[in-house]
């Protein structure tokens, strides 16, 4: 009986061991899976989010410039659009993030106002964040700067929450700039020191503003009745991430001024079906459906509603002239022709504000 009591002990015991060993085997395939997850979230798409209509305003110390407000205007894919705007500039920024590389493409500073720079020519190839994000993955940029990833789990705190965040630190001979990016979110703060500073420049995340629009200043150019002038009124237009400026514009020229001596721009009839910005020619092309020259109006009239439609175009895109075609062709009345070649410049001389 005591020899058959000790096997049954030692066959329990063994079946108590399998039983542990598979729990084991199950748990490090389980553990193997959760790493996998956590390496496949360590991406440039994780800790570089686009985020539409989402507004993220910075606060800073050290520089009147510090304080900051970024905003997303166009995503598309791999690609998007955003602006930073602070105490001396807004800037627009074409950012590609593709292949595990976040690269800056297109600058631009005076960007006051919202209309897609996707097409313009890459003048800028600075990549802000790479693949693999790993301690020692480090990068040189076009003027000599050494880039580089220093710490995968830096705790930052914030005016807006706690972190846990990449640090990037980019070195040249003249100074050293700390960039800390966190997961769904993206940079939280930076920090600037030049050779010498002890306390240098910080920014760090204040807020997040999500569902909200990006408001900019336009000033809406009517036609009168009866004078040769014309009058204006700025308006606050509200824009979301991708959100057609063409629409936009078409419905603030629509308006109805404020007094009864004016008129709208355009009737409802009439709508932008494209806007085309030319930095180097400080130009704006503006093509509209066909309804533009199908309303009979007197010469006078008509002349101030192109007079009218050139201001607020030139205005809002800070630029010369306005080229105005019709269905891809020329804008033909009969009154006035403007062909291809043919632009108009702003003209503010009898403009009275309401």
């Amino acid at each position: 009986m005591k020899y058959y009591k000790n096997h049954a002990r030692i066959m329990m015991l063994m079946v108590m061991v399998a039983v542990v060993m598979m729990a084991c085997g199950s748990g490090d395939e389980t553990s193997e899976d959760i790493v996998d997850t956590e390496k496949n979230e360590q991406t440039v798409e994780a800790f570089f989010p686009f985020l539409a209509d989402t507004r993220l305003i910075y606060e800073g110390e050290g520089s009147e410039y510090a304080d900051a407000v970024v905003y997303y205007d166009y995503i598309d894919n791999n690609q998007a659009q955003r602006r930073r705007q602070t105490a001396g500039t807004t800037i627009g920024e074409i950012i590609h993030r593709e292949e595990g590389v976040v690269t800056l493409r297109y600058s631009e500073e005076e960007f006051y106002s919202f209309f897609s720079l996707f097409e313009e020519e890459p003048n800028r190839e600075e990549i802000l964040l790479k693949e693999p994000l790993e301690v020692g993955n480090e990068w040189v940029l076009e003027d000599g700067r050494k880039r580089s990833i220093n710490d995968v789990s830096v705790p930052i705190k914030t005016k807006h929450g706690d972190f846990d965040a990449i640090e990037v630190v980019t070195e040249s001979d003249e100074a050293v700039q700390i960039h800390y990016y966190a997961q769904d979110i993206g940079l939280v703060k930076s920090v600037f020191k030049a050779n010498g500073d002890e306390t240098g420049i910080v920014t760090q995340l204040a807020a997040i503003e999500e569902n909200i629009p990006w408001e900019v200043n336009v000033r809406i150019y009517y036609p009168e009745w009866e004078d040769e002038g014309s009058l204006y009124q700025s308006y606050l237009m509200e824009v979301r991430t991708n959100e057609s400026v063409e629409k936009k514009l078409t419905d603030y020229l629509q308006k109805e001024p404020p007094v009864e001596t004016a008129a709208a721009t355009l009737q409802e009839s009439m709508m932008i079906n494209s806007l085309e910005r030319n930095k180097d020619e400080q130009q704006v092309k503006v093509d509209f459906n066909a309804a533009i020259t199908e309303v009979g109006m007197g010469s006078d009239f008509e002349s101030q509603m192109l007079q009218s439609i050139t201001n607020t175009l030139a205005y809002y895109f800070n630029v010369e002239s306005v080229v105005i075609s019709v269905e891809d062709g020329p804008y033909e009345t009969g009154h006035f022709y403007l062909g291809p070649e043919d632009f108009l410049v702003p003209d503010n001389e009898n403009a009275e504000k309401i």
